[in-house]
């Protein structure tokens, strides 16, 4: 069975944090950021709101060729012979299963599993227009959420809440394109060092 049918199973969306690529390839997250500055990584890789995100069926494509590249060049006679013997009732069943399955099998059960997956996926928003919570705004800035309550939010600069209705007291979303552009506008010429604001 093809990788990304479990990968989708696994996570019940269809796409993967760059961590969870990493953990599933076996590869450090720092070796793969290098990868994908110098246009080497094999797996396509987009930006979705705070993540680097990739398609299930890329990782697992992906899974496959390294299977297969490995087949071809250790092949099945480095395994123990034990487990391909025909006299092992286990491996004439398994080998009569693996017959009785098409690729037009695999396929039909690859699309039923995405279409489970999809009732279930994670919406992924774009970070233009998220909303960030006070947490999601502590973890941009790279400060304490107490901080962020106490000292940031509390600012007349500081983009104005939105609150949605529906609970007595409704939690403090922001805009997420608001707070990127308000922390950058702290940012000081190279010569002149002109703050907009007080800093934090």
């Amino acid at each position: 069975m093809k990788a990304d049918i479990f990968l989708a199973m696994k996570y019940e969306r269809l796409v993967m944090r760059l961590d969870e690529v990493c953990h599933e390839i076996g590869a450090e997250i720092g070796t793969v950021r290098n990868k994908m500055s110098a246009g080497t990584f094999p797996i396509p890789t987009r930006k979705e709101g705070k993540y680097v995100v990739a398609d299930v069926r890329d990782v697992g494509s992906y899974l496959d060729r390294c299977r297969e590249d490995a087949v071809q060049t250790h092949g099945p006679s480095t395994l123990p012979t034990a487990e391909y013997s025909h006299d092992n009732p286990n491996t004439e069943q398994l080998e009569g299963t693996m017959a009785k399955i098409s690729d037009e099998d695999i396929s039909r059960l690859a699309k039923a599993v995405a279409d489970l997956v999809g009732k279930r996926v994670a919406l992924v928003v774009p970070g233009s227009l998220d909303l960030w919570d006070t947490s999601d705004v502590a973890t941009y800035l790279k400060r304490s959420a107490n901080t962020v309550r106490t000292d940031i939010v509390v600012q007349p600069s500081f983009p104005k809440p939105i609150r949605l209705p529906g609970t007595a007291k409704p939690q403090a979303l922001y805009k997420a394109r608001e707070v990127v552009q308000w922390a950058e506008s702290f940012q000081q010429p190279s010569k002149a060092r002109k703050a907009v604001g007080r800093p934090i």
